[in-house]
């Protein structure tokens, strides 16, 4: 069947791609986004595509032309360059435009460049009739339309060759003499060299196609050394061939001038011109390398199938004179195949060696009818009988040719792919092929694995998806009966359901990717989970909170929140999302723990942004009107001033009074028992924050009146139109502020005392510091001076107001700050800087007393208790067991019946004793520096004497303080510190989550890998409260513990059970309701630090006073 035209294939096979392309592109998806599945974005990528298509053949069609043009410079080249005619120069001008088809092939196939065709070699011995046979081969020959029939000389140095291009073929005819070499060895040899050079420098991969052996008839009939030196020229040129080209090549022998063979024209004259076309010869198998082994047998069947046609033609043939040639055409054809089999056996005797070739065919042809055909037979006849025969003119033919065209068309150039590659060129592909195939095979065998492994672990990391999913569906009671503490746990195992074990869905770890990542499907799925979840509880636990809000709320301010935020709620077009979040935020800040709150903050926000909380909604109109009316019967004054303090920020964190003027003081003043200062209670926080802020405030009020308060806010409305109203409650209002900073201030003055001295030298310490010029003392004058000596910088009738009342109830203490306090601060630092005699103790106390007279109540008693302190450690420096005694009764009075010293005490140390007992500076800390370091080796474990009867006190006990100091003050920390890495180690299968929350921070632990985790107490929120968390709850229900107290971390560290040596890691227990977690506890602040030091608080002993 014959194949389809190589352009109507390359259309088919491109309306067949586009096709799967038209039909394949919309299933290409880059997550939910799905390009291509629009008709005009399809469109959009075949004409993409086609675009491509058409730049990479036209960029194949421009690289041809340059490799065509580099090869044509390189054929002008040579040292006939001063001799090329006209005719050559318009030949290689034809050359380069490239050579075009013919007839109907014309219109769609391109013009091909000459580098492009196939090349073929021509050798033979001079006048062996290798021109003639192209010639009249019937093949078109582009350049002969134009420049005529004669071939192309002279190009590239190559003055001897005839180059012949066809439109299908390059067919390069070499000088006779190159092949046998016989006019001058050496120039010829030369000549034949500079030409295979040619081939390989422009034509670097496929030099040629194939060889084309000629030999005549004459040269086999005439036989003898003639036909042994040809024979042997050609297997000399065909080893040079193979030995400089390096590939293996088709060789076709053509032997030519079969018409000379007498009763050639007589026999073959009568066949048509199609018949003529007919390839007439042996075609041997292309396969088989060197010379065919049936060679003979096949040359005696090519004679008897020709014998067997004899009778025919003898039958056909009616003239006598014609018979007789016809009928002794076999034997001379006979006689032939005797000298034919010596030349190929001995011209391809070499051809098998590596890179082999091939003997393609072995053909006989006739170019044309030329000369007395030879008469083998009938002469050796008569040169047996001594007879002298004269030759018989020859038939005409008419110059006919036979046997060419299908010799040279349909098998040569047909078979222009079997040549080989330059062998180096095999050799290096061949390398690069299997390097390739065994790269390819590596990533495919790695791919496998790698996609296996992948495979396998999104499949347990599904599994283990669907198992947490079925243990939350049982362990989890209805959602309706549930309390906001209950479903918090919930909506954090939901948020992160698909990072399981660690995995983050959006970023696969290693060994989960490669395509099959299971992640952000899981995690869209678990966002849709969470989603709904927070609509069916936490959007009706907010809402009942606003109606018990509405009701209930204990401050007006609370209340008038909740009624704006129901308002905003069941009327969509009031809504201000930002309004309605801080409410949110505000109201989650009742959650037990600070770290929960953040989290119930975040949830809220995420159920805000799905408008989930107005959907929920339902309009309370019987709470508005309580809601309004109680409103209504508070004094206008409170409301602005309660609601000034709620919106507007007070940058300040809640802490008392020592703990504001820096952690120095923690060490000169005693604990404060008025607790920490309320958020607003500065006068400076009025003057920056809250008086710019009122006038907004009443315009924010009185623009929302009408339809937040309804009939009953005609007060508020009178603030947007009657001035002289507005002044009248801004006066109030900063009354009201005043009256608050007033009291707050008067708490922490109160309860100011100075920290007990251990003795004489503690309190001459005490009280430098105490007078030095960066003293906190010297802090608080400054901050009185700041909040009770300065006004407003306004003329407004709110700070006209809050300035004098704060005077007249402050003025005094902050005129004192700003002048006469400082300066008594001097004198007494230069009394207690001076002598140390009776004498300067005698001064000192009298000047005491003397400012304690003049100072303000509220400093008073830090001037008495100063001198106090002087008095009652006065004397020299005691000694060793002195010094010894004072430690101990301090440290006895400070650790007796307080926690952590006391496993079972109700109350804890205070912070600042802990300090002032353990930390850098404090009393085991100087002692051990100024007494103890002469006395015993602190290198030693444990510590001992230096010296046998020393008296060093308890060694064990200072011992123990040390250690205590090196776990709870890391880096010099002024209060106590700990840091902790909790690594998890086992958690109840019944668990979902265990959940921690130390001031603040949150750490939750779930079942999977153990992970990590540092914590550092106190934390950011400062709130002394530890909230333990199981989901879900108990056998009896509970689900949560909390601990409050300064140390109520250590307190739950302690209270577990404790596993493990001195040293290393200790195993705790936490448990809350029979739900337990152990943890893998190490201390990570300083490298001495050991986590078995909090056992030993308990058993800690301060020092014994006797040896």
């Amino acid at each position: 069947m014959k194949a389809l035209p190589r352009f109507v294939q390359r259309a088919v096979n491109l309306g067949a791609a586009g096709i799967l392309l038209w039909i394949a592109a919309p299933l290409v998806a880059f997550g939910s986004w799905h390009p291509f599945d629009g008709m005009r974005a399809r469109i959009v990528l075949l004409a993409l595509v086609a675009t491509l298509l058409a730049g990479l053949r036209g960029l194949r069609a421009l690289l041809a032309r340059r490799r065509n043009e580099r090869l044509l410079k390189g054929l002008e080249s040579g040292d006939a360059g001063a001799e090329l005619s006209q005719r050559f120069r318009e030949a290689l001008a034809m050359l380069r435009q490239g050579i075009g088809a013919q007839g109907t092939h014309r219109w769609w196939q391109r013009r091909r460049q000459v580098q492009q065709l196939p090349w073929y070699l021509i050798i033979g011995a001079p006048g062996g009739g290798k021109t003639t046979a192209i010639l009249h081969s019937g093949l078109r020959f582009p350049l002969a339309e134009k420049l005529g029939r004669d071939p192309l000389a002279g190009i590239g140095g190559t003055r001897q060759c005839d180059w012949w291009f066809s439109e299908d073929a390059v067919f390069i005819d070499t000088a006779g003499r190159y092949t046998t070499q016989d006019s001058d060895a050496a120039v010829d040899a030369g000549e034949w060299q500079q030409f295979l050079a040619l081939l390989r420098r422009h034509r670097p991969v496929q030099p040629i196609n194939g060889v084309i052996v000629s030999v005549s008839v004459p040269d086999l009939l005439q036989g003898g050394a003639e036909l042994g030196r040809q024979s042997a020229a050609v297997a000399s040129r065909l080893e040079e061939l193979r030995r400089e080209l390096d590939l293996s090549f088709p060789i076709y022998l053509l032997v030519t001038k079969a018409d000379l063979l007498a009763g050639f024209v007589e026999t073959f004259g009568d066949l048509d011109a199609a018949q003529r076309e007919q390839l007439w010869g042996l075609v041997f198998d292309p396969g088989v390398a060197g010379i065919p082994v049936d060679l003979a047998a096949a040359l005696d069947d090519l004679a008897q199938r020709l014998a067997e046609r004899s009778p025919g033609l003898l039958q056909q043939q009616r003239t006598p004179q014609l018979r007789l040639p016809i009928y002794a055409f076999a034997a001379q054809f006979k006689a032939l195949l005797a000298p034919l089999e010596g030349f190929v056996r001995e011209a391809f005797a070499g051809i098998a060696a590596e890179p082999a070739q091939r003997l393609r065919s072995l053909a006989l042809t006739s170019g044309t009818q030329e000369g007395n055909p030879i008469d083998r037979v009938i002469g050796e006849l008569a040169r047996s009988h001594g007879l002298s025969l004269k030759p018989l003119p020859r038939p005409d033919a008419g110059g006919k040719s036979f046997f060419l065209n299908a010799l040279l068309k349909r098998l040569v150039i047909a078979e222009a792919p079997l040549a080989g590659q330059r062998l180096q060129r095999l050799r290096l592909r061949r390398r690069a092929a299997i390097f390739g195939a065994a790269f390819a095979g590596a990533v495919l065998l790695a791919a496998s694995a790698l996609w296996w492994q992948s495979y396998r672990r999104n499949l347990a990391y599904v599994d283990a998806v669907r198992t947490r999913v079925e243990q939350l569906t049982q362990r989890i009671g209805p959602l309706e009966s549930a309390g906001l503490e209950q479903v918090l746990p919930l909506y954090s195992l939901l948020e992160h359901l698909a990072a399981n074990d660690g995995i983050d869905p959006d970023e696969p770890p290693a060994g989960f990717g490669f395509g099959l990542f299971q992640g952000p499907r899981l995690a869209r799925s678990a966002e849709q989970v969470y989603r709904e979840m927070l609509d069916r509880s936490l959007a009706p636990l907010l809402i009942e909170r606003l109606r018990r809000d509405l009701r209930q709320a204990e401050d007006s301010a609370t209340r008038y929140e909740a009624l704006r935020a129901s308002l905003m709620l069941a009327n969509p077009q009031r809504l201000v999302r930002g309004e309605l979040r801080g409410w949110v935020e505000e109201t989650l800040a009742q959650a037990s723990g600070a770290g929960e709150r953040g989290e119930l903050a975040r949830h809220a926000r995420n159920l805000l942004e799905r408008s989930g909380l107005p959907e929920a909604m339902r309009p309370d109109d019987a709470g508005v009107r309580t809601a309004r009316s109680a409103l209504a019967a508070l004094p206008l004054a409170q409301r602005v001033h309660e609601r000034l303090l709620r919106r507007v920020p007070d940058p300040e964190p809640p802490q008392d009074l020592p703990t504001r003027l820096g952690a120095a003081s923690a060490l000169l003043f005693a604990a404060s028992s008025a607790g920490p200062m309320p958020a607003h209670s500065s006068a400076g926080d009025w003057r920056r924050n809250l008086a710019p802020a009122l006038e907004t405030t009443f315009d924010a009020l009185a623009s929302e009146a009408d339809w937040v308060l309804g009939d009953t806010g005609g007060e508020v409305r009178r603030l947007q139109k009657d001035r002289a109203w507005r002044d009248e409650i801004a006066t109030q209002v900063g009354k009201r502020q005043a009256e608050r900073v007033f009291a707050a201030w008067s708490r922490q003055l109160d309860a100011l005392a100075l920290a007990p001295s251990s003795d004489a030298g503690d309190a001459s310490r005490q009280a430098t510091e105490l007078t030095a010029p960066d003293s906190p003392l010297r802090r608080l004058l400054t901050r009185l001076a700041d909040e009770f000596s300065a006004s407003s910088q306004g003329g407004s009738a709110a700070d006209v107001a809050f300035d004098g009342l704060l005077r007249a109830r402050f003025g005094a203490l902050g005129d004192y700050a700003a002048g006469p306090g400082p300066r008594a601060l001097d004198r007494l630092h230069a009394l207690v800087a001076g002598k140390r005699d009776e004498t300067a103790r005698a001064d000192l106390d009298a000047t005491l007393r003397t400012e304690a007279a003049g100072a303000p109540a509220a400093l008073r008693r830090v001037y008495l208790d100063l001198g106090t302190l002087i008095r009652s450690r006065g004397g020299a420096k005691p000694g060793f067991d002195d010094a010894l005694v004072e430690l101990a009764q301090t440290c006895s009075a400070l650790t007796r019946e307080r926690f952590p010293f006391t496993a079972t005490a109700v109350r804890d140390m205070a912070p600042s004793d802990f300090a002032r007992l353990f930390g850098p500076g404090g009393l085991f800390d100087e002692f051990r520096r100024n007494q103890l370091a002469e006395r015993v080796d602190t290198t030693s474990r444990p510590w001992k004497p230096r010296s046998a009867g020393a008296n060093a006190g308890n060694p064990d006990a200072f011992e123990r303080a040390a250690a205590i100091g090196s776990l709870f003050f890391p880096q010099g920390a002024p209060l106590p510190e700990l840091r902790l890495r909790l690594t998890p180690q086992r958690m109840d299968g019944e668990l979902l989550q265990f959940s921690i929350d130390v001031d603040g921070q949150l750490l939750r632990f779930e079942n999977g890998p153990p992970r990590a985790k540092e914590l550092v107490w106190p934390g950011p929120a400062s709130t002394q409260k530890v909230l333990m968390r199981v989901l879900p709850p108990g056998p009896t229900g509970v689900g949560a513990e909390i601990h409050e107290g300064p140390f109520a971390w250590v307190r739950v560290l302690l209270r577990g059970d404790w596993k493990g040596a001195r040293g290393a890691p200790a195993l705790l227990t936490f448990a809350v309701d029979t739900r337990t977690l152990d943890v893998e506890a190490s201390a990570a602040g300083t490298p001495d630090a050991d986590i078995w030091t909090l056992r030993d608080l308990a058993a800690f002993h301060c020092p014994q006073t006797s040896w």
